[in-house]
Protein backbone atom coordinates (compact mmCIF):
# COMPACT_ATOMS: atom_id res chain seq x y z
CA UNK A 1 0.00 0.00 0.00
CA UNK A 2 1.57 3.49 -0.83
CA UNK A 3 1.46 6.37 1.28
CA UNK A 4 -1.45 8.18 -1.26
CA UNK A 5 -3.99 4.92 -0.44
CA UNK A 6 -3.46 5.01 2.89
CA UNK A 7 -4.00 8.80 2.99
CA UNK A 8 -7.42 8.34 1.04
CA UNK A 9 -8.10 5.51 3.30
CA UNK A 10 -7.83 8.01 6.54
CA UNK A 11 -9.18 10.66 4.70
CA UNK A 12 -12.39 8.67 3.94
CA UNK A 13 -12.56 7.18 7.75
CA UNK A 14 -12.08 10.36 9.05
CA UNK A 15 -15.01 11.58 6.60
CA UNK A 16 -17.50 8.55 7.35
CA UNK A 17 -16.98 9.40 11.45
CA UNK A 18 -18.01 13.03 10.85
CA UNK A 19 -21.17 12.37 8.07
CA UNK A 20 -22.49 9.77 10.43
CA UNK A 21 -22.22 11.94 14.09
CA UNK A 22 -25.88 13.20 14.63
CA UNK A 23 -25.48 14.96 17.61
CA UNK A 24 -26.04 18.43 18.16
CA UNK A 25 -22.07 18.79 17.93
CA UNK A 26 -21.64 17.56 14.61
CA UNK A 27 -24.30 19.95 13.27
CA UNK A 28 -22.02 22.68 14.41
CA UNK A 29 -19.62 25.01 12.49
CA UNK A 30 -16.22 23.57 13.23
CA UNK A 31 -17.29 19.93 12.52
CA UNK A 32 -18.96 21.34 9.31
CA UNK A 33 -15.79 22.99 8.55
CA UNK A 34 -13.35 19.67 9.47
CA UNK A 35 -15.78 17.67 7.07
CA UNK A 36 -15.10 20.07 4.15
CA UNK A 37 -11.75 19.93 4.98
CA UNK A 38 -11.77 16.25 4.68
CA UNK A 39 -13.67 16.29 0.95
CA UNK A 40 -10.98 19.35 0.08
CA UNK A 41 -8.03 16.83 0.86
CA UNK A 42 -10.06 13.98 -0.62
CA UNK A 43 -9.93 15.96 -3.88
CA UNK A 44 -6.03 16.88 -3.47
CA UNK A 45 -5.53 12.88 -2.58
CA UNK A 46 -7.39 12.03 -5.95
CA UNK A 47 -5.59 14.49 -8.17
CA UNK A 48 -2.05 13.25 -6.82
CA UNK A 49 -2.80 9.21 -6.75
CA UNK A 50 -3.88 9.92 -10.40
CA UNK A 51 -1.03 12.59 -11.38
CA UNK A 52 1.65 9.40 -10.43
CA UNK A 53 -0.23 6.75 -11.90
CA UNK A 54 0.16 8.75 -15.26
CA UNK A 55 2.28 6.89 -17.78
CA UNK A 56 5.30 7.20 -19.56
CA UNK A 57 4.28 8.28 -23.33
CA UNK A 58 5.98 4.71 -24.77
CA UNK A 59 2.67 3.18 -25.66
CA UNK A 60 -0.01 5.01 -27.17
CA UNK A 61 -2.81 2.13 -25.49
CA UNK A 62 -1.11 2.13 -21.93
CA UNK A 63 -1.07 6.02 -22.18
CA UNK A 64 -4.92 5.88 -23.40
CA UNK A 65 -5.71 3.23 -20.94
CA UNK A 66 -4.45 5.38 -17.99
CA UNK A 67 -5.76 8.40 -19.26
CA UNK A 68 -9.29 7.15 -18.40
CA UNK A 69 -8.58 6.11 -14.85
CA UNK A 70 -6.28 9.61 -14.58
CA UNK A 71 -10.15 11.11 -15.71
CA UNK A 72 -12.33 8.69 -13.31
CA UNK A 73 -9.44 10.38 -10.48
CA UNK A 74 -10.23 13.95 -11.65
CA UNK A 75 -14.35 13.36 -11.95
CA UNK A 76 -13.58 12.07 -8.36
CA UNK A 77 -11.98 15.10 -7.53
CA UNK A 78 -14.16 17.39 -8.76
CA UNK A 79 -17.10 15.92 -6.53
CA UNK A 80 -15.11 16.18 -3.40
CA UNK A 81 -14.47 20.11 -4.44
CA UNK A 82 -17.93 20.45 -4.62
CA UNK A 83 -18.69 19.22 -1.66
CA UNK A 84 -16.04 20.92 0.42
CA UNK A 85 -17.57 24.08 -1.66
CA UNK A 86 -21.17 23.58 -0.69
CA UNK A 87 -20.51 23.26 3.26
CA UNK A 88 -18.37 26.84 2.63
CA UNK A 89 -20.51 28.54 0.99
CA UNK A 90 -23.36 27.70 3.56
CA UNK A 91 -21.15 28.62 6.66
CA UNK A 92 -18.73 31.14 5.32
CA UNK A 93 -18.77 34.82 4.50
CA UNK A 94 -18.33 35.51 0.64
CA UNK A 95 -14.86 36.83 1.38
CA UNK A 96 -13.64 34.06 3.87
CA UNK A 97 -10.15 32.76 3.24
CA UNK A 98 -11.21 29.26 3.57
CA UNK A 99 -13.82 29.99 0.93
CA UNK A 100 -10.80 31.29 -1.58
CA UNK A 101 -8.64 27.93 -0.70
CA UNK A 102 -11.56 26.16 -2.52
CA UNK A 103 -12.02 28.06 -5.31
CA UNK A 104 -8.24 28.29 -5.85
CA UNK A 105 -7.83 24.29 -5.77
CA UNK A 106 -10.83 23.35 -7.59
CA UNK A 107 -9.91 26.24 -10.61
CA UNK A 108 -6.21 24.99 -10.53
CA UNK A 109 -7.69 21.50 -11.34
CA UNK A 110 -10.23 22.54 -14.27
CA UNK A 111 -7.40 23.15 -16.87
CA UNK A 112 -6.10 19.50 -16.30
CA UNK A 113 -9.61 18.28 -16.92
CA UNK A 114 -10.61 20.33 -19.65
CA UNK A 115 -7.75 19.10 -21.37
CA UNK A 116 -7.72 15.41 -20.57
CA UNK A 117 -11.51 15.49 -21.56
CA UNK A 118 -10.56 17.19 -25.25
CA UNK A 119 -7.70 14.54 -25.58
CA UNK A 120 -10.16 11.60 -25.34
CA UNK A 121 -12.75 13.19 -27.27
CA UNK A 122 -10.50 13.53 -30.32
CA UNK A 123 -9.07 10.28 -30.03
CA UNK A 124 -12.33 8.89 -29.83
CA UNK A 125 -13.28 10.51 -33.13
CA UNK A 126 -9.78 8.97 -34.91
CA UNK A 127 -10.57 5.79 -33.07
CA UNK A 128 -14.39 5.58 -34.93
Amino acid sequence: MDDLELSWQVLDLARLSLENKENEEAQSEKYQILLSDIYLSLGNVAIESGMLSFPSFSSFFFFFSSSLLFLDNLEGAMEEFERCMKIRRAILKADDRLLAEGYFLRLTSLPLYSVLLRFLSSTDSVLS
